[in-house]
């Protein structure tokens, strides 16, 4: 439907008066220069938030009203953001421009559930300088990080901090690990020694068919005594700095690693090694014994062989068979050519375990999951292992510790804690000793024992910030064709965090472009906006830009 208006036009009698005529307006129902009204406006902004740009362009066709799909997101955009209260309780929480190099914080109003700014970085000072700007803020709740401990504490200093209890359980799971990596020689012999003695099957007996060796070029025997070294070389470097008195967050600044690295070698009594390498189990390790009594039998044919166990339920390729049998060789095939037999030299021997016939002892991180988990949990193999474990006084002790900790963190009960943490100090296991003084130390871990928040809603504001900043076909079809339902912060937020980010490292503001987005399930395509550094001012000396790693925003802003 059209509307055509018929307006009164005014004259001004005034010679100096700028504006000699003008018409009559009507500002409650029709803007200046609009080509709607506000009602159809109000109306097409909501069904490009509920659909999106094409799917309401569709919609909007059928309720006989005419805009394209552009002009529908355009509207979205221009919506403005409506203003939020000030935040009371607050969410903190890091999260990652690019993972390993570059960190920011996300900060949510755990009330609402709904996130309400973007820092730069994760540094203290950034959120001290944000919670005095925003002194509404009363609970804090974090996790056991002393960057976002100082800050809250210097920008907040009335707030209730509040520990988050899962990263509590993560660094009782730590401690835990550190502890068997101390104990590991010893836990190491005594599995293989309980291995060497378990009685072993009839086919585990059998004597092994040898295979051929590849022979390593000597680039690759260089490149990989090189490496050797070069692990060498850091792990003396580690302990060098260490004896030194430097701490292990020095250590890893200086070296350029990681401070789980940094911590692993400190905590080495001596150069780790890297394990031999143990044959995986394959498609073919169930019919392996029948093919090694077929083999030991006289049978060459890789055909017949694969025939042999088709016949068994064998579902794999002949191609897989014949590549075992021509690993096990010791002679040329019956039709290779005479002109090859005689320089043909073919070198063997004894074939790697594999972990099915012969175990390999478990990291770390997979045994502190037999100390933590309940007993009814575990299966005949785990208990096995975790009856090694207990073996050693000091795991047993501190695996009951643990059992006691969860059961204190998942049912609040803090009139235990000092309790629990007397017993920790007293227990032999310097690991969990310092972990527990460090809960005594940190009001917030008390806090978390009565107090309802946490930061598993940021958690998930984080995760939908990831699919924000890293969009892809899974994602996309995740939110579907509608870029408008993305339940996430608003898309000038992201933005607004680019921005930041490009100013405070002195780079030139974004730009913005047009791109397409293909939906597989609907097969739709809508319109997002991508943004990137400009191409004709890049980054100086070099630099990567920071607006890469926050680059793609959605085209619509989130309810």
């Amino acid at each position: 439907m059209r509307l055509v208006l018929h307006l009164r036009r005014f004259f001004c009698d005034y010679p100096l008066c700028p504006r000699q005529t003008f018409v009559e307006r009507y500002p409650e129902w029709l803007p200046d220069r609009a080509q709607r009204t506000l009602r159809l406006t109000r109306t097409l902004q909501v069904l490009a938030d509920a659909l999106g740009g094409r799917p309401a362009a569709a919609m909007i066709g059928k309720l006989r009203m005419r805009a394209s799909h552009d002009t529908l997101l355009r509207l979205v955009r221009q919506t403005p953001v409506p203003p939020a209260p000030p935040p009371r309780v607050l969410g903190v929480d890091d999260f990652a421009f690019r993972k390993g190099h570059r960190y920011g914080t996300i900060l949510v109003d755990l009330e609402r559930h709904q996130p309400i700014d973007l820092l730069p970085d994760r540094s203290a000072a950034s959120l001290e300088a944000w919670l005095r700007a925003h002194p509404s803020v009363t609970v804090i709740a974090r996790d056991r990080s002393t960057e976002y401990a100082g800050g809250a504490s210097a920008g907040a200093p009335d707030a209730l901090q509040v520990a988050d209890r899962w990263h509590m359980l993560v660094n009782l799971r730590e401690a835990l690990e550190r502890l068997l990596d101390r104990q590991r020689p010893t836990l190491e012999t005594r599995f293989a020694q309980l291995a060497e003695s378990a009685p072993q099957s009839p086919d585990s007996l059998s004597v092994p068919v040898p295979v051929r060796r590849r022979q390593r070029s000597g680039s690759e025997t260089a490149a990989s005594s090189g490496r050797r070294e070069r692990r060498l070389a850091r792990y003396a470097a580690v302990q060098a700095l260490h004896a030194h008195g430097k701490s292990k967050r020095a250590i890893a600044l200086e070296l350029g690693i990681s401070r789980w690295l940094a911590r692993r070698l400190v905590e080495a009594d001596a150069f780790p090694e890297r394990a031999p390498q143990h044959l995986a189990p394959s498609i073919l390790t169930p019919f392996e014994q029948m093919l090694i009594a077929a083999w030991n039998a006289g049978e060459r044919n890789s055909l017949a062989l694969w025939r042999q166990i088709q016949a068994q339920g064998y579902d794999g390729s002949a191609k897989t068979v014949r590549r075992w049998v021509q690993a096990r060789r010791t002679e040329p095939a019956p039709r290779t050519r005479t002109i090859y037999r005689a320089g043909l030299r073919i070198e063997q021997h004894a074939p790697a375990p594999r972990s099915a016939t012969r175990p390999r002892f478990p990291s770390s991180r997979q045994l502190v999951w037999l100390l933590l988990r309940p007993a009814d949990q575990l299966t005949e193999d785990d208990c096995r292992l975790a009856t090694i474990l207990r073996e050693e006084p000091v795991i047993a002790t501190a695996a009951d510790l643990a059992q006691q900790f969860q059961t204190i963190v998942r049912q609040r009960q803090a009139e235990h804690l000092d309790s629990w943490v007397m017993d920790c100090v007293v227990s032999g296991s310097e690991d969990l000793a310092n972990f527990a003084r460090g809960l005594q130390d940190d009001a917030a871990v008390r806090a978390a024992l009565y107090e309802p928040w946490s930061t598993g809603p940021v958690e998930g504001e984080v995760t939908k910030l990831k699919l924000l900043i890293y969009p892809s076909s899974r994602s996309i079809s995740y939110f579907g064709s509608s870029l408008t339902r993305v339940q996430a912060t608003s898309a000038w937020l992201y933005d607004a965090a680019c921005q930041t980010a490009c100013t405070a490292s002195g780079h030139e503001p974004p730009l913005t472009k047009r791109f397409h987005l293909y939906e597989r399930r609907r097969g739709v395509v809508d319109h997002g906006y991508i943004t990137w550094h400009g191409v004709d001012k890049p980054p100086p000396n070099g630099q990567r830009s920071p607006a890469r790693s926050l680059t793609r925003t959605y085209a619509s802003r989130a309810r």
